[in-house]
């Protein structure tokens, strides 16, 4: 998207009915392309970056918006650097098939390393396509598989699911982003747009993911949940039986 030099342009809404009634709305303008770069120093052009960003990649029928949201509060713990805004509906022992809204939080500009691991387009690009997608995809297709293993007499563990389906979306990503083989080491890294310290934090979250996982287990004391850490297990989780 490319935008003439113009200084700024002020717009004021203030038809009777808007929702941004009163509310000053500016629009930067810059030369060429908003990087993901500049948008970390300019925070006035992070919905502009990010609607182009949703307009440059191919996204799933199921993903109806990707927008930023500038409100820190939307996220209390304030550690999320994207979330996906679906109702999920929880039923017996099902979920509902819903569509997605993914929010992009400020905190995926922050520039310090111990709170946000993206740093450059490719690994923004990266986390939204191999990370919050696979959530999109699970919720669209009702949970399924995961879901046949947080049921239990006909119940559905609902903590349990949202476990699993955060460890599936990091075990994605870090698949993506790793040579794994039949034993389950983690050879080399195959993708060369991603720095090497993007790919070993994406590698740690999903093994703390996991942990959190192997606490649960210990806390319920549910022989099936016991399985389950196995299953999930990254060193074994492209090679499991389908």
């Amino acid at each position: 998207m490319k935008f003439k030099n113009i200084a700024k342009l002020v717009v004021a809404l203030t038809l009777f009915g808007n929702p941004l009634r009163g509310q000053e709305v500016r629009q930067e303008q810059t030369e060429g392309e908003v990087t993901y770069e500049s948008a970390v120093e300019n925070p006035k052009l992070r919905p502009v970056y990010v609607s182009d960003i949703f307009k440059k990649i191919n996204v799933p029928p199921y993903v109806k918006k990707i927008e930023y949201d500038p409100d820190p509060n939307s996220d209390p713990k304030n550690t999320a650097i994207m979330q996906n805004n679906v109702s999920t509906v929880f039923r017996g022992d099902h979920l509902d098939r819903a569509d997605s809204q993914i929010s992009i939080m400020p905190l995926i500009f922050s520039k310090d390393p111990r709170a946000n691991r993206v740093h450059s387009d490719a690994e923004f690009k990266f986390v939204l396509i191999n990370h919050e997608f696979k959530h999109a995809e699970l919720y669209n297709n009702e949970g399924r598989p995961i879901i046949q293993d947080c049921v239990f007499n006909g119940i559905l563990d609902t903590k349990l699911f949202k476990i699993l389906s955060e460890l599936e979306a990091k075990n994605n990503e870090a698949l993506m982003l790793w040579e794994v083989n039949e034993k389950g080491l983690v050879r080399k890294l195959q993708n060369e747009e991603l720095s090497r310290d993007y790919a070993i934090s994406t590698l740690n979250a999903s093994v703390e993911e996991h942990d959190i996982l192997r606490a649960y287990a210990e806390e319920t004391e549910n022989p099936k949940i016991d399985e389950l850490v196995e299953k999930y297990n990254l060193p074994h989780y492209r090679f499991r039986k389908k």
